[in-house]
């Protein structure tokens, strides 16, 4: 099965809010890079084309501050990425009327 962009988004939003209501501190960015790594390491061979950039960019945040992003800009990566999975999906329908 392959690990889309479009969970790895949902996801992604879905532990940052999980962060919001339960974690201590409140945003954890090295619990958030390990999660990502293990989804790195769970689907390795298995993920959709181009989402292993996406998965590095949060894995490496638990590397240094030079790294970091904070909740705003991995927020906004994720809906980046859920953007272009819709833009995608339209040109996908778009194209199968053309023909």
């Amino acid at each position: 099965m392959t690990y889309t962009k479009r969970r790895f988004a949902a996801e992604l939003l879905a532990e940052l809010e999980r962060d919001l209501a339960e974690a201590e501190p409140e945003f954890s960015v090295v619990r958030l890079a390990r999660w990502a790594s293990n989804i790195h390491f769970k689907y390795q061979g298995h993920l959709e084309a181009g989402l292993e950039d996406n998965i590095m960019t949060i894995m490496l945040m638990g590397d240094g501050e030079e790294f970091e992003l904070d909740m705003y800009q991995i927020r906004q990566l994720a809906k980046e990425i859920l953007k272009l999975f819709r833009k995608s999906k339209d040109s996908q329908k778009s194209a199968k009327f053309e023909v």
